[in-house]
Order: C-alpha cells, then sequence, then structure tokens
C-alpha cells in the first residue's frame, strides 16, 4: 500500500500465484474538513509481472464504470 497525498495504490497477489496481481488506484477525500471518510475508485486492474501487461478490470470515468461489470453510478436505473 502506498500513500501519496489523496492517491492510495494497493496490490493483491493472487494466492499460489507469484505472477498475477490485482492493482488498485484510490482516492482520499472528505464530505467535511479533516474526515478523510471517502475512497473513491479510480481503477482495478489485473497485472501479470512475467509479461508485464495490465488489464483492466474496473476503470472510473465520470463516476461511470467502465467495465465488464453492469454497474452505473448512484441513481441511475
Amino acid at each position: 500500500m502506498l500513500l501519496q497525498g489523496s492517491a492510495l495504490q494497493t496490490v493483491m497477489i493472487y494466492a499460489n500465484s507469484m505472477n498475477t496481481e490485482i492493482r488498485a488506484k484510490l482516492k482520499l477525500r472528505s464530505t467535511s474538513r479533516g474526515a478523510n471518510n471517502r475512497l473513491d475508485v479510480e481503477s482495478i486492474v489485473s497485472f501479470d509481472k512475467a509479461d508485464g501487461i495490465s488489464i483492466p478490470v474496473i476503470s472510473m470515468s465520470n463516476s461511470v464504470c467502465s467495465s465488464a461489470c453492469q454497474c452505473t453510478s448512484a441513481g441511475s436505473t
């Protein structure tokens, strides 16, 4: 885990796999001064260390998920 300013990056390694990682880029923000009570997902990728290739799992753009999943911004149906 790496925190620089409000940007947070995490790495999770699959069990029994030394080459595959799930990497997430998150942004820490607050709804009131000093609270730091929100964590926004900017992207989640599957990364193959052996090949150096990233495959997007979730990429957030304007609060709408652009991935294989069926998620949308809050309030949408």
